[in-house]
């Protein structure tokens, strides 16, 4: 009997000793509010939870056991996060037949590779993802090469940073794919970008993309599927399509040398390869405009955004701030607090010598006081 009530004994203390270190953990976060003299709050602890909750998921993914990267090293490279992220949105496709591919290299037409980060085999189709992983403002035309990105700079200032079309990227990618398994699989393509951007002027018209954010990722590929006419594959065919792809995620060290080779020499002037090597440079400067930690707060972040219902091929975003015709000639206004890096939102002053008039606060109020007043632009840290 002694073996059969030990490991109820055990778990019980386990069980616990993990309350007494959350106990633990509020007392501490009520004691720095009360020393900082802000209101005490339950987030961290939450966040905590879901943190933990994160790591311990990972290790049964399918992208720990096709990449073979650690929990750390995902979470330390933002491109690698992004591209996991999306992916454990839409794990739960794995319960319905849905299998995932990791890195793909497809060879290019004229020599060469091109790597797809992330694709869906489902029934439905191929969805193949461009990931984003992108803070800050973010503005682009369909049919223009480049995108640009705001982001802030400190002081009233904000900088733009330029990216290759993610459209067009991903374009490449599925015509690459397409000499490979041919027309009689449905592809899609999905332009993801982070829940910390806001998607602020895009021109989406033709319809072959959808561009959306990560928390809308999941909804989006379910509606697809749900409107697909035509196309549909059998288990069988499914298990067949992964198992031709499924050779393309195992490509040889001297493949992805060659690859990286050709991406940092570029096959063609800022063209769909060379976009790879725009990316990781996209990745270090908005790794050191969110600072090191950015990529724990995503991990840690709870989305309660409400989900929106994005039509395939257009993107639903408010217009941007304008100083003249073109979109591109002004720098708005960051939505990024400089003082804790939490989102800033428009608000107006209900008494005061500003009533009236409006400003933008740190959606972290009370626990931050930042301000932005709109119409002089000067800022007020309390």
């Amino acid at each position: 009997m002694k073996p059969i009530l030990y490991f109820p004994s055990l778990l019980l203390k386990s069980c616990l000793l993990f309350l007494l270190f959350l106990a633990f953990l509020f007392v501490l976060d009520f004691a720095i509010c009360i020393l900082q003299r802000k209101e005490p709050s339950n987030a961290f602890i939450f966040q905590l939870i879901y943190y933990l909750y994160l790591r311990i998921s990972y290790r049964n993914s399918s992208y720990r056991r096709e990449t073979g990267k650690t929990f750390d090293e995902v979470i330390g490279d933002t491109g690698s996060w992004g591209e996991y992220l999306t992916y454990h949105k839409l794990r739960s496709l794995e319960k319905c037949g849905g299998k995932f591919l990791f890195n793909a290299y497809i060879p290019r037409e004229g020599g060469g590779t091109t790597e797809i980060d992330l694709m869906l085999i489902c029934r439905d189709g191929v969805f193949v993802f461009e990931s984003k992983n992108y803070s800050g403002w973010i503005f682009g035309s369909e049919s223009r090469k480049t995108w640009y990105v705001t982001l802030p700079a400190g002081r009233k200032k904000s900088r733009k940073e330029t990216f290759y079309n993610p459209i067009f990227q991903n374009r490449s990618h599925i015509e690459n794919l397409r000499k490979i398994i041919g027309d009689r699989v449905s592809i899609f393509s999905v332009i993801v970008f982070s829940e910390r951007c806001n998607l602020k002027k895009l021109d989406i018209t033709q319809g072959d993309a959808v561009v959306i954010k990560r928390n809308n990722v999941l909804q989006t590929v379910k509606r697809i599927c749900s409107e697909a006419e035509s196309g549909h594959l059998t288990d069988s065919e499914t298990e067949a399509l992964y198992s031709q792809l499924y050779s393309y995620t195992k490509a040889d060290n001297e493949t992805k040398a060659r690859h990286i080779t050709d991406v940092a020499t570029g096959y063609s002037s800022y063209g769909s390869d060379s976009a790879d090597t725009a990316d990781t440079v996209m990745s270090n400067i908005l790794s050191d405009s969110q600072s090191i930690t950015e990529n724990t707060d995503a991990a840690l972040q709870i989305s309660t955004e409400a989900a929106e219902s994005v039509p395939a091929g257009q993107v639903s975003c408010a217009a941007a701030p304008e100083s003249g015709n073109d979109p591109e000639s002004a720098i708005p206004i960051p939505n990024i607090c400089p003082k804790c890096g939490r989102e800033l939102v428009l608000r107006r002053a209900s008494r005061g010598a500003r009533a009236g008039k409006d400003f933008y606060g740190c959606s972290g109020f009370p626990e931050c006081r930042y301000i932005l007043n709109i119409d002089t632009e000067s800022e007020n840290n309390k």
